[in-house]
């Protein structure tokens, strides 16, 4: 908010990354009461994005959060 960013765009929603481990949960539940006119989230190449996610959910040697 500080930046004064309007719009997020993203591709994966939170179902996608946390199929894949990822649990961020406590932001999406601070996200949930957003105002529209403060922060506008627009999701976009969904497919693409968790695409890369499996690739990533295939690698031997990824790091696990």
């Amino acid at each position: 908010m500080w930046a004064n960013i309007k719009t997020v765009y993203y591709g994966a929603t939170a179902e996608d990354t946390g199929n894949i481990g990822f649990r961020d949960d406590f932001m999406y539940e601070w996200l949930k009461n957003r105002n529209e006119d403060c922060l506008r989230l627009i999701e976009m190449d969904r497919k693409e994005c968790v695409e890369v996610q499996q690739m990533w959910l295939a690698k031997d040697d990824k790091k696990e959060y």
